[in-house]
């Protein structure tokens, strides 16, 4: 799951308290397996799971601060990469399939 907290303040552009954390639960005892915290992924409506590499692929809508894009995770919930999406203000969703990622804007 993820998260975002922030205040009054980032609605006007000031993201100098912006947080968003990604949260893993095992579902079957309810219990947190590991969190992060710290994160810039304004509006994460998205998020899937590459089996084949073990990461966590989440989509940043983006904002007045930066671009929207792709937040790539491992297993352990470190950011291994952002990839930048070049003529899409917003992404809104993501999925994987068969070694492709598709995202809706």
């Amino acid at each position: 799951m993820c998260f975002v907290s922030n205040s009054a303040v980032y609605l006007h552009g000031n993201t100098s308290d912006y947080d968003s954390s990604v949260v893993m639960y095992n579902l079957s005892t309810g219990k947190v397996v590991r969190s992060v915290s710290g994160l810039r992924l304004d509006h994460a409506n998205g998020m899937c799971y590459n089996p084949w590499n073990g990461h966590f692929y989440i989509c940043k809508y983006g904002d007045i601060s930066w671009q929207s894009g792709i937040a790539e995770l491992d297993w352990n919930l470190n950011l291994v990469n952002t990839h930048e999406v070049s003529g899409y203000p917003h992404l809104g969703a993501i999925t994987w399939s068969n070694g492709n990622y598709y995202c809706l804007n």
